[in-house]
């Protein structure tokens, strides 16, 4: 275990056995009930915070298990505990497989805050019985006079796009209504994305009147414990002669990648063989309510299948991207869009040293990132911001004939291209504001 705190910078770290660790599965319970059994328990804090049943997807990432890692390894004067990981729950319930999720006496006696991912009801028996998450955690709260409970609060609900995965499940007014009422009994609720939050208080202001609720944004970060071992590898890197266009892609993405689908016809028909589109996590193929809709089709992709969490940036380093795109398809009203937390994979590609292209709209442009409170994107520094569709075929054409001429010329091969100097800008960007050590006293602020 480890028992330096304050000073990590020089310690090799790993953080995965770390999360394995923390999950201390038994074969007959699925998990531990025991605190004592979980590293740092050991820990002298002022604070203690459960993470319950955090998910290994994005949003659990960064708002349960990497603040749990910082404030164990950074901080001294806070612990955590993650409680139950869980590999991927389809549907927002408390669903342990069978028999539910118990949260042990011994968890809640030691916990200053307890925080909960977006579940919105516990799962339901045969006969239907069940609680919405507000009643469970007023039974912590008989237990555990004056915990605080945190509610993580994933995407904009009020505006979600018709045709949008999850749609359903949203649209009828007793879901919104039900988590509204999780929101009014929680005492944080955590969001990444400041714009979320802004939109969330105004729109719900009234409904939340006298709640003692506040919203709170956890910026979102990495760990160079993590990648930079994986970056700087004594693996020898392919030299490949094409151009390596990648996007991190899901169901959620599909409107977003659709929106550039002329524009990457376009380039693939100008480049072919030169040019390979990769799309790492998605085949493009999903039901929207009308039948399946292919997201590539008449577009050759290259798919990438998706991992699990332990190897994601060790495939990211194996694709070699010489760009990653962000594009992002403006809603009708915007604010689904404008409240999105596209800017996770910003930071992911920016640790990696992937420079990226990304639509010119908030949260990348003239948006504050909540760190910090600096702009998130420097705009041919950091990152490529396009402003209008016809700059997608513009930039990465102009790139690809940067990387044929230097590729091709045995007196320029050690030369950079723009691209090559947007990537190593990023990854000094990142590791000067975004890595949780950074982060950290933001974190403690959340749960004083």
């Amino acid at each position: 275990m480890l028992t330096n705190y304050t000073n990590m910078t020089d310690e090799k770290i790993d953080l995965l056995k770390l999360i394995r660790d923390n999950q201390l599965l038994h074969p007959d319970t699925q998990k531990s009930d025991f605190p004592e059994n979980y590293p740092f328990y050991d820990k002298k804090a002022d604070v203690t915070v459960t993470f319950i049943c955090p998910i290994l997807t994005g949003e659990s990432v960064y708002k349960m298990i990497y603040p749990a890692l910082a404030m164990n390894l950074y901080s001294e004067t806070h612990r955590a505990f993650l409680y139950a990981i869980r590999d991927f729950i389809v549907k927002n319930q408390m669903d342990d497989y069978s028999s539910g999720i118990s949260i042990p006496d011994t968890f809640i006696a030691i916990s200053d805050y307890m925080v909960f991912p977006f579940f919105i009801f516990e799962k339901k028996d045969e006969e239907g019985d069940g609680k919405n998450m507000w009643e469970i955690w007023e039974v912590i709260r008989k237990m555990k006079p004056g915990i605080k409970i945190v509610y993580c609060v994933d995407t904009n609900f009020l505006r979600m796009p018709v045709g949008y995965p999850g749609y359903k499940q949203y649209e009828s007014q007793k879901t919104k209504d039900t988590i509204i009422e999780n929101m009014r009994y929680a005492d944080i609720v955590l969001i990444t994305q400041q714009a979320l939050g802004e939109f969330l208080f105004s729109e719900l202001k009234d409904q939340l009147q006298g709640s003692p609720t506040t919203i709170e944004v956890m910026p979102c970060g990495f760990f160079p414990e993590i990648i930079d071992p994986i970056i700087h590898s004594d693996s020898p890197s392919i030299d490949h002669p094409t151009f390596r266009m990648g996007m991190i892609a899901n169901p959620t993405h599909a409107d977003d990648l659709n929106c550039i689908r002329d524009q990457l016809i376009t380039l693939k028909g100008k480049y072919r063989d030169q040019l390979e589109i990769l799309s790492f996590g998605w085949r493009g193929i999903a039901d929207f309510g009308k039948g399946m809709r292919d997201t590539f089709r008449g577009i050759p992709v290259d798919y990438k299948p998706p991992v699990n969490f332990y190897q994601y940036y060790q495939k990211l380093a194996e694709y070699q991207f010489d760009c990653m795109l962000l594009p992002v398809k403006l809603t009708e009203d915007q604010q689904f869009t404008l409240t999105s937390k596209n800017y996770q994979k910003y930071i992911e590609a920016s640790s990696m040293g992937i420079p990226c292209l990304i639509t010119s709209i908030a949260p990348f442009k003239d948006t504050p990132y909540m760190g910090d409170g600096f702009p998130l994107i420097k705009t041919g520094e950091t990152g490529i911001l396009i402003e209008k569709k016809a700059d997608w075929v513009t930039e990465v054409s102009a790139a690809i004939e940067e990387k044929k001429e230097i590729t091709g010329s045995e007196e320029n091969k050690d030369k950079m291209t723009r691209l090559d100097t947007i990537g190593i800008k990023a990854y000094a960007q990142a590791h000067e504001r975004f890595t949780y050590q950074h982060i950290i006293p933001w974190i403690e602020r959340i749960f004083e």
